[in-house]
């Protein structure tokens, strides 16, 4: 009866995020560069932006095949998160009851289910539900390998620590628990763990490795990475405090003295210590939570009497607290694509400047063309394999020969005003359209843009009142790494 409830709820969830579907937009800066970067893909290169090597490409590549199936469509992204998280579910189920018992694994599914951390993430177009997946999936084998001493196991869960690395880059610390758990239980098991979950996986991994390091460089990659690291493990733990309170506070209460209780330690130790030594970003403290259920679920089920109560005011409690998530969605940046399609109409204008975040450059209609010394594009291109894309230099100004541009230009790129100024001045403002953020972004204390206004406001140029330097300096920022030039169809 138990397990039923259980399967009913994720049929429930299965079907509502089903019929919402496609009134899931990229929302967030990441789902449009995934976007952006999977279109790139699955076009061999005509369009899109290039792959850029600053994540793993596994989840783009998965979004590539999808819409070279179902077609380019925004809503790809989100369903692969909603499959994800109703197989993370049900795995974190099994994951559990092999540890202790069917309720405590019911339990821990449930409770993580509740959270505002899953209410957001399960149908996000981000990596991050993938990402779980196979991590809960690498954490699931190894401990039927410990069980069983079957090479087997070890050997899927080598799999899922390798499809987990080749997702986010937070996958390989899976290495360093896998060999804290392994090597607290050499006594119990063969050496064969070690070959099949660490060493295969580590081998198969480093290829992906070296290519990272020769096309982003090692000085890029110290000189973006570099600065990220610190000592942030109280801003994590602001995050698990905030988005899943009662399980957080239900977990320190839960006293630790099985076998299976330290296993569970050694994986949500590691993972926190090591995660709290680079930048507070939200996302990454996700697997933390459904590890936290597991000793929330532990805890209420010693209330014999009470257990079901407790679990059912906990699951309803988290669900209120995480309602404004739950109901979110937005269909602003496709408004900001359609306005600037009807100026560009109107207007007749041939080049579109959308200073804007990635998640908005998806829905805008045209050729997105790529600088020339683009050189994760040049890396790519030495394989033959990518038709030939529309590339752009700092010699060849475009706006040059054009009599108006239409410019969108979004205020969180405060770093522009001043080059910007001077045009905006003697350019004809039209229009502006504001977006509201996910509401978890804004209860995100460490967000800079939490109480900024997000505008996006529309400007047509008429280049011949906007002199030569300016013009210049407007190319120039149009060649930067996180910005594009748009021609129309």
């Amino acid at each position: 009866m138990k397990r039923t409830f259980f399967y009913v709820l994720l049929l429930l969830f299965l079907i509502t995020n089903f019929l919402n579907l496609r009134k899931l937009h990229l929302i967030d800066w990441d789902e449009g560069v995934f976007a952006l970067q999977a279109q790139w893909i699955s076009t061999n290169g005509s369009a899109g932006k290039p792959f850029n090597f600053q994540t793993p490409p596994l989840f783009q590549f998965l979004v590539a095949l999808l819409f070279k199936i179902l077609g380019v469509n925004d809503w790809c992204l989100p369903l692969i998160s909603i499959i994800c998280s109703v197989l993370t579910l049900f795995l974190l189920y099994l994951f559990v009851r092999s540890l202790y018992n069917e309720d405590i694994g019911l339990f821990s599914a449930m409770l993580f289910m509740s959270t505002e951390y899953f209410l957001f993430f399960s149908k996000s177009g981000l990596s991050d539900a993938l990402f779980l997946l196979f991590f809960i999936c690498a954490l699931y084998f190894f401990h039927l390998g410990l069980e069983s001493k079957k090479a087997f196991y070890y050997a899927i869960c080598g799999f899922f620590v390798l499809i987990s690395s080749y997702t986010k880059y937070s996958g390989p610390i899976l290495f360093l628990i896998l060999f804290i758990i392994g090597i607290s239980e050499r006594k119990k098991v063969s050496g064969s763990w070690v070959i099949f979950s660490i060493l295969i996986p580590l081998i198969l991994y480093l290829p992906y490795f070296f290519i990272f390091i020769k096309v982003v460089t090692f000085s890029k990659i110290v000189e973006r990475h570099g600065r990220l690291f610190g000592i942030n493990h109280l801003k994590f733990l602001y995050y698990i405090l905030r988005f899943a309170p009662l399980i957080f506070f239900t977990s320190i209460l839960y006293r630790i003295k099985k076998d299976t209780d330290f296993l569970v330690l050694k994986i949500l130790v590691p993972f926190f210590i090591v995660l709290g030594f680079y930048y507070h970003y939200l996302r990454l403290a996700y697997p933390l939570i459904p590890i936290l259920s597991i000793f929330s679920a532990g805890f209420i089920y010693k209330f014999k009497r009470l257990r079901y109560l407790l679990i059912v005011s906990v699951f309803v409690f988290n669900l209120i607290i995480g309602l404004d998530t739950l109901t979110y969605h937005s269909s602003i940046p496709i408004k900001i694509a359609e306005k600037a399609d009807s100026l560009c109409n109107l207007n007749n204008i041939r080049y579109l400047l959308p200073l804007t975040p990635p998640n908005i450059l998806f829905y805008m209609k045209g050729d997105i063309l790529i600088p020339e010394f683009n050189q994760q594009l040049s890396f790519i291109e030495d394989f033959g394999l990518l038709k030939k894309t529309h590339q752009i230099n700092k010699k060849s100004n475009l706006f040059k020969e054009e009599k108006q541009i239409l410019l969108i230009y979004s205020s969180i790129f405060k770093d522009l005003e001043q080059d910007l100024e001077p045009i905006l001045q003697v350019s004809k403002y039209i229009d502006e359209i504001e977006f509201v953020d996910a509401p978890i972004y804004y209860k995100d204390i460490f967000n800079p843009l939490r109480k900024e206004r997000q505008l996006y406001k529309f400007y047509l140029l008429e280049t011949d009142k906007i002199n030569l330097p300016e013009l210049e300096r407007l190319w120039d920022i149009c060649l930067k790494e996180r910005f594009s030039v748009v021609k129309r169809y």
